[in-house]
């Protein structure tokens, strides 16, 4: 799948660390911004509670929507993702493999999960161990870069033919 995807959007995605993921239950919206980080395939994996609304209604569609953009200033520079996909739990034998990417990424996270620094910082680590990853495996995604022309979106589509 990452083959398809060109080596300036590919690198947008791995530069960025923060996302909006949207879901929704029937008329009800809902978005929720997150960490994230991305594999060679370009799967994004982020951790949360399995109680939280946004795993809740992407877990029960199986499908959600991502917002990744910076914050540009004029609009003439307003570069993001705009992308439709899968969401999944990790598997238990992934999570150590998934847990390194975040930690290589979050290298503060990482520091505060392994050796926590008083209570407060143990309770954190100890919701970090009973939270969940999820792989959001983009099925279409729309680059935006007002730079190369305004309205002018690059779209991939990623779904298997």
């Amino acid at each position: 799948m990452s083959g398809l995807v060109p080596e300036h959007i590919r690198h947008f995605i791995q530069s960025h660390f923060t996302l909006t993921l949207a879901t929704a239950d029937g008329d009800q919206p809902w978005a929720a911004a997150l960490y994230y980080v991305s594999d060679a395939d370009l799967n994004l994996y982020f951790i949360s509670d399995p109680e939280t609304r946004h795993v809740r209604e992407g877990l029960r569609t199986g499908t959600v929507a991502v917002a990744i953009h910076g914050a540009h200033q004029p609009w003439a520079t307003i570069r993001g993702i705009q992308m439709q996909a899968r969401i999944e739990a990790i598997t238990p034998g992934d999570r150590a493999r998934v847990e390194a990417l975040y930690f290589a990424r979050f290298t503060d996270v990482g520091m505060l999960v392994r050796s926590p620094a008083g209570a407060n910082e143990s309770r954190i680590a100890e919701k970090f161990g009973s939270s969940v990853f999820y792989r959001v495996r983009p099925l279409r995604l729309h680059y935006i870069d007002n730079t190369r022309g305004f309205g002018k979106p690059e779209g991939i589509d990623l779904r298997a033919p």
